[in-house]
């Protein structure tokens, strides 16, 4: 999605896994090229996750411009649960 020169968004991050989701806190009216910084920690702690559903997990990052009624998809990065657990 391109966005024309004297527009802005209003960038929000939506963490979810399984079926857990968590929001980051939305910035206002960022344009073009600026950079943006959240400095937030999410964490999310499913409780009671059978190890079958922990190991076929996934963990989805979505950028969303926040609206007022509908919130719009900027970006999406997705990866496996297994992908965190073994990083070292």
């Amino acid at each position: 999605m391109k966005t024309p020169p004297n527009d802005t968004i209003d960038p929000m991050f939506l963490i979810e896994t399984m079926g857990i989701k968590q929001f980051s806190s939305a910035k206002d009216d960022v344009s073009g090229m600026a950079e943006t910084t959240w400095g937030e920690h999410i964490f999310i702690e499913p409780r009671n996750i059978d190890k079958r559903d922990a190991e076929s997990g996934k963990i989805t990052i979505k950028l969303m411009d926040k609206g007022l009624f509908k919130d719009a998809l900027i970006g999406l990065y997705e990866f496996d649960l297994s992908y965190i657990y073994l990083k070292e």
